[in-house]
């Protein structure tokens, strides 16, 4: 299980836990686990299997039975016993941007929501309008973020989303002390269609730059806004992503979020058949469980015996063999 799929589990806890009205300490507790794990340099399966869970900041023992549990097996007990305690379908309402857990309860009961179909329906027809304290306002944000989760199915041409990514590179490549910022993803194996957009940058001051970017003029809406990750969407509703990581493991994160999915398969399917695991964060070796970053991609697939492969080959088909080295590939 990813580290954003354990985060969300951990956050959606403390939501439930607001709505129960229980104890702050306990709520910031499940908030920082939830910031904690998402933010990870390393999967937090890999920290278990190495029994160092309790070595990250946050992470108490209550929260490394839970954190094991919902590895091992996949689900929680605990997060599903207090599911059951609210009306169906408020986590998923919890999952639309702007939607907190006390809104997110009185549109379940005083609604009787529990679909986004449901909500979408509620926020056309006046009857989100009409809640205390909601209006228009709320009604149309809510409708505008489930419009936005819709098109993250949707794909545009590559001659549309291009420009628009060209000019938000252009102006936060300018501002001091960014160091890289590349779009990654389909954009960057140049498909003729796209989905959301991702950038991905290093700089010394990565919050200043999550900043600029969600003031740029270009912007028409902020879905979400970190300390290392800002969702925006953009001119003809596309959704831009731009997360902004570590210089030591630039490179692997560029070449995972790069993709294609096929193509990542196949290197991992490699990686293992030469007693390596390799992630976003880098590349492990089994036997000794240490892990190397990179800051370049020519680093991380020269670690895997290749020679540096452009992201537009990278499709899972016979790029990986026309790329391995002449010489003996150094992979253990």
């Amino acid at each position: 299980m990813k580290n954003a799929a354990v985060a969300k589990v951990f956050q959606d806890i403390a939501d439930l836990l607001e709505l129960k009205e229980e104890n702050a300490f306990k709520i910031r507790a499940y908030q920082k686990a939830a910031r904690t794990i998402e933010n990870l340099p390393v999967e937090v399966e890999q920290l278990m299997a190495q029994g160092k869970l309790r070595e990250v900041p946050g992470i108490g023992e209550a929260i490394e039975k839970k954190i094991t549990e919902l590895v091992t097996t996949g689900r929680l007990g605990y997060y599903e016993g207090l599911r059951a305690e609210f009306p169906e379908g408020i986590s998923l309402l919890m999952d639309i941007p702007g939607i907190g857990p006390k809104t997110a309860l009185r549109l379940s009961k005083e609604l009787d929501i529990s679909t986004i179909d449901e909500l979408e329906k509620a926020a056309s027809n006046g009857k989100v309008a009409a809640l205390y304290r909601l209006g228009d306002k709320t009604a149309a944000n809510i409708l505008r973020r489930i419009q936005a989760m819709r098109r993250k199915d949707q794909r545009v041409p590559l001659g549309q989303a291009l420009p628009m990514v060209e000019e938000i590179v252009a102006a936060l490549d300018s501002r001091p002390g960014v160091h890289d910022l590349v779009p990654a993803g389909s954009l960057r194996r140049f498909k003729e269609t796209i989905g959301d957009i991702d950038i991905m940058g290093t700089a010394s001051a990565p919050e200043r730059v999550l900043q600029a970017f969600a003031e740029l003029p270009q912007v028409e809406e902020v879905l979400v806004q970190g300390t290392t990750k800002a969702s925006v969407i953009v001119g003809d509703g596309l959704q831009v992503d731009l997360r902004m990581v570590e210089e030591d493991c630039f490179g692997s994160l560029l070449q995972y979020f790069t993709g294609s999915k096929d193509h990542n398969i196949a290197l991992r399917e490699r990686a293992v058949r030469s007693g390596l695991k390799i992630s976003e964060y880098g590349i492990t070796t089994l036997k000794t469980e240490k892990t190397e970053k990179f800051a370049s991609e020519e680093g991380y697939y020269g670690r895997l015996g290749l020679d540096f492969i452009p992201p537009e080959l990278r499709e899972g088909q016979d790029e990986i063999k026309r790329a391995e080295q002449r010489t003996l590939p150094r992979l253990i």
